[in-house]
């Protein structure tokens, strides 16, 4: 399998609706999105199973939603030893990230910086 056989293209139709609310995600590849200022206008809670790795799109995928309030971030780990990746949301109020390592015998450095000043509810799992 060639990697651009994992590339997922976001529909467009799907960012720019204006009644989508939630929002519920299992991705097995990467995927593609451009930010423009007007998508996802009403997402307020977002959940994402991600089982590739692929943070940047991630990132771009929450830049885009201006209004979420509630993210659940599920990422498979599998045999990388470093993830840093960003979390911008100026109106989140509750976050849940829960990690999945490849193997007990696996270190781990991860490092989430996040942007949410009116943050209520911070949780975060590591799955053994």
């Amino acid at each position: 399998m060639v990697w651009e056989d994992w590339l997922y293209e976001f529909p467009r139709s799907l960012c720019m609706c204006k009644t989508l609310v939630v929002l519920k995600l299992r991705l097995l590849s990467v995927i593609t999105i451009t930010p423009t200022l007007d998508c996802f206008p009403s997402l307020k809670v977002l959940h994402l199973t991600i089982c590739h790795t692929a943070t940047d799109s991630m990132e771009k995928l929450i830049s885009c939603c201006p209004v979420l309030e509630d993210l659940i971030i599920v990422l498979s780990l599998q045999e990388f030893s470093y993830l840093e990746f960003n979390i911008s949301a100026l109106k989140l109020k509750s976050l849940l990230i829960y990690l999945e390592p490849f193997g007990r015998d696996y270190k781990y450095n991860i490092f989430v910086n996040i942007n949410a000043p009116n943050l209520e509810n911070l949780e975060s799992w590591m799955k053994f």
